[in-house]
């Protein structure tokens, strides 16, 4: 089989209002990349760990699978994928942790990814594949890319993601009425 990510299921904005666990001792099929957007917990060695909003996991091939949420509202983006020809040793080259989940200071660039690969799985475009095989390679670098950045002073500030996202969504719609109290939400 050539060189590509093939998704086999996916969600985007994935809610549940109530406790969440998830649990499949034998692992799936394929990988699973989770990007958790409330509060959770993940086993790990056999103990149960809790994790802030802005955590990701990648569950490898057959790895435990075993996570949740303690509150009410869990919230995630959540992709299958198969890795095939020159792309299966991807994770590794790009030293992204497999089976560990880490915590990043903000998924915002990420799940819109995540969206643009849930909306092209259920379309039925004739180049679907490779389109999704390029999304996830851009979701893959840039996760890679986020995580092993040099901490930047400004982006530590509380403030710097929500106002870039807020400066973007501001940039991309033009044609917008924007006013002050709909920015300030």
């Amino acid at each position: 089989m050539p060189a590509m990510i093939k998704v086999n299921i996916c969600g985007y904005e994935s809610m549940h209002k109530m406790q969440l666990e998830r649990s499949c001792p034998e692992g799936y099929e394929d990988y699973a990349l989770l990007l958790v957007k409330t509060e959770s917990f993940f086993e790990i060695d056999g103990q149960m760990a809790d994790f802030p909003p802005g955590t990701v996991m990648v569950y490898g091939v057959h790895s435990p699978v075993h996570y949740g949420c303690r509150n009410p509202h869990y919230n995630d983006d959540w992709i299958h994928f198969e890795l095939h020809g020159e792309d299966e040793s991807l994770l590794r080259e790009l030293a992204i942790p497999v089976d560990c989940p880490f915590t990043l200071p903000h998924l915002g660039t990420l799940a819109e990814y995540a969206r643009l690969v849930v909306q092209e799985k259920l379309s039925a475009r004739p180049y679907s594949p490779e389109t999704i095989d390029s999304l996830m390679h851009a979701l893959l670098y840039s996760l890679a890319s986020i995580l092993h950045a040099s901490p930047d002073g400004n982006t530590a500030h509380k403030y710097y993601y929500p106002m870039s996202e807020l400066r973007m969504e501001i940039l991309n719609a033009p044609y917008q009425k924007w006013d002050t109290p709909q920015l300030a939400q």
